[in-house]
């Protein structure tokens, strides 16, 4: 039979095995001269499926049987956007540093760390938007822009606040991330964070100096938005901000935090 022989959706064994995370499969069939490079009918090859799910030990195998880093699918990503998280997250939950280390193999390999999606996203905002904080960490390190923007001119604070990653907002803002910077309709990180009622993240953007008084063009505020949308923490806090005084350190233990989870005294 033939061992890359395509399967309804266009799938061949190969692919089939990256696809689930078994790296027993992956090195039988190379061990019997399976295509490293196998593709289903998008495009998308045993590499990059590999790499989405954290497959250390899949990816490892595939490259030593020259796998191609540079291959794209028909949507134009890269195995190296696909471990940033351009696919989205996988049902498979690797284990921690994986994503990291499949990244650092692909560049050893060869794969270019100024790659972009189609819609100009950069590894760095694909990882900050999906929270992988492990390989936000390595990217900041390796002096990628935190401020590089989309096609939509939003950067990795933008999508980290949104999606309340506060880890990953907390790691850009050490590295000079521009919380000021606004969407076209005028809406700060800040507000967006707000407006999604992520507490932890609104927090760390008010301890790093975001603006309380920024206004989008509908005229709303952090505060505003806030209220709009019934998140009562939030709304607390962002009072309680806006009347302390403008030199008062944000406190270690905060009162800041909601009282369900405040300390007790």
């Amino acid at each position: 039979p033939d061992i890359d022989a395509r399967h309804p959706p266009g799938r061949s064994p190969m692919y089939a095995a990256a696809e689930t995370g078994y790296p027993p499969a992956v090195k039988f069939l190379l061990a019997r001269g399976a295509e490293a490079d196998a593709r289903a009918v998008n495009g998308t090859t045993a590499l990059c499926m590999a790499a989405k799910i954290g497959s250390v030990e899949s990816v490892e195998a595939l490259l030593a049987h020259g796998a191609r880093v540079d291959i794209r699918t028909n949507d134009g990503l890269s195995p190296l956007l696909y471990v940033s998280g351009a696919a989205g997250p996988h049902f498979l939950i690797p284990p921690d540093g994986a994503y990291t280390e499949i990244f650092q193999m692909l560049a050893a390999h060869g794969a270019r760390l100024d790659d972009k999606t189609p819609a100009g996203e950069t590894p760095l905002f694909l990882a900050a938007m999906d929270g992988r904080a492990d390989l936000v960490q390595t990217l900041l390190d390796l002096k990628q822009d935190p401020n590089a923007p989309n096609q939509e001119n939003q950067t990795a604070l933008f999508v980290a606040a949104r999606g309340g990653h506060a880890k990953v907002v907390a790691q850009l803002l050490a590295h000079q991330a521009d919380h000021t910077a606004t969407t076209a309709l005028g809406e700060t990180p800040l507000f967006i964070a707000a407006s999604g009622g992520h507490f932890e993240t609104v927090k760390t953007l008010l301890d790093h100096g975001a603006s309380l008084t920024a206004t989008t063009s509908a005229g709303e505020t952090a505060l505003s938005i806030a209220e709009k949308h019934g998140h009562r923490p939030i709304v607390t806090l962002l009072r309680r901000r806006a009347t302390r005084p403008a030199d008062t350190a944000p406190p270690s233990l905060s009162m800041d935090a909601p009282a369900s989870t405040r300390p007790k005294s």
